[in-house]
């Protein structure tokens, strides 16, 4: 199959969930034969056109007449004209980024393709500035409209989506993220237990102000604990967790490390005593499955996509974001050994029916017309 994946993320150029599973995904979907062409957005000053095995990547420059940053758009018009020599049509256009609407559109007009739209979030639980909320929110609408078939990553995005959009209505699948497959011994691994880890983009939503509040008890329980931040923020937002952290003294137990590499980012889980995650709203939460898939131990929230597959079973359950919730969780880790290491063993093995490759052939099945559309009536 013919298959031509546009995204607004793709590695090495990767700031989020979106990325990891454009770019996983369509290494997956390579390896199990297809052949893909890759059109993302590029850092450099000139178009650069590649292949990697069975994949073409094209990486069009943000400042260029392919590309308007303004209005969050991947020109039809230019990228056309640009492939106007593709010797093979594409028979899918998965699209992963709503900025790629007017070209994916195109492109179907252009090789009477089909559209896949991955939905990875709604712009309405984004927490954007109101005007611009508003015009990505409409552009989603139409899109939905527009695409063949829609994909959630979980039975809770996919049950608000069609309230909000009911053009989605008979035409939504659920297919989760993946992880990389691991092996067993990833979970007899040394760990520093004191070592917590928080990974993700630095919203509100995400609760990192509350983990780094919930630091403040934990460490009348051990004062060796510390706390590692990976991920970016507003500046702004930054600045008051940071503000935060002086106010109630805890620099010495609290780290921003800023924006670390995917990779960096499993070498980093793989050696903490537990990974935090206390979100207050997940369309999926590729953080919490990666750290079962490296036998971590989970401290999580249930919300939203997140239920799909974090309980009791698997990790120590957040009730509610607050700070007093998250040192329970993360107090119970440390004290209740052989739960924790119970909770491991239960979440690797969950994990890894989440694979890339399980993952992948769930796509084929939406692709060639075989996968069963998602059924609130079903899924309650």
């Amino acid at each position: 199959m013919q298959i031509a994946v546009l995204t607004n993320e793709f590695e090495p150029v990767i700031t989020g969930g979106l990325g990891i599973v454009a770019t996983r995904l369509a290494e997956a979907l390579q390896a199990r034969g297809h052949e893909l062409l890759v059109i993302t957005n590029g850092a450099s000053r000139e178009v650069s056109d590649r292949r990697q095995g069975g994949m073409r990547i094209i990486r069009f420059p943000r400042e260029s007449e392919y590309h308007s940053p303004t209005h969050q758009r991947l020109y039809a018009d230019p990228i056309l004209h640009y492939l106007r020599g593709l010797s093979q049509r594409p028979d899918i256009i998965h699209v992963h980024s709503i900025q790629a609407d007017e070209l994916a559109t195109a492109m179907r007009d252009r090789f009477s393709s089909q559209i896949i739209y991955t939905c990875h979030s709604l712009v309405s639980m984004e927490g954007l500035h109101r005007s611009h909320s508003l015009h990505m929110e409409t552009r989603q609408r139409h899109f939905m409209e527009a695409a063949d078939a829609i994909v959630s990553p979980s039975n809770w995005q996919a049950l608000v989506l069609m309230e909000q959009f009911p053009a989605a209505r008979g035409k939504t699948y659920v297919v989760p993220n993946g992880v990389k497959s691991q092996s067993i011994s990833t979970l007899h691994r040394p760990r520093r237990k004191e070592q917590l880890l928080f990974a993700g983009r630095l919203i509100r939503q995400k609760g990192v102000s509350e983990t780094i509040a919930a630091i403040a008890d934990l460490k009348n329980i051990d004062r060796h604990v510390r706390l590692d931040i990976i991920g970016k923020g507003s500046s702004n937002y930054v600045r008051e967790l940071r503000a935060l952290t002086n106010r109630l003294k805890l620099s010495g137990h609290v780290r921003f490390l800023g924006h670390y590499s995917h990779n960096n980012v499993l070498r980093r889980m793989r050696d903490a005593g537990a990974v935090v995650m206390p979100s207050r709203n997940e369309s999926f939460g590729l953080v919490a499955l990666e750290a079962m898939a490296t036998g971590t131990p989970l401290v999580s929230t249930q919300a939203g996509g997140l239920r799909d597959f974090v309980d009791a079973e698997t990790a120590a359950v957040i009730a509610s974001s607050t700070p007093e919730a998250i040192s329970k969780a993360v107090a119970q880790v440390w004290t209740k050994k052989e739960r924790t290491e119970r909770r491991q063993r239960v979440a690797f093995e969950r994990a890894m029916h989440y694979t890339w490759d399980v993952v992948a052939s769930q796509y084929e099945a939406v692709m060639d017309g075989t996968a069963i559309r998602y059924s609130p009536i079903h899924n309650v």
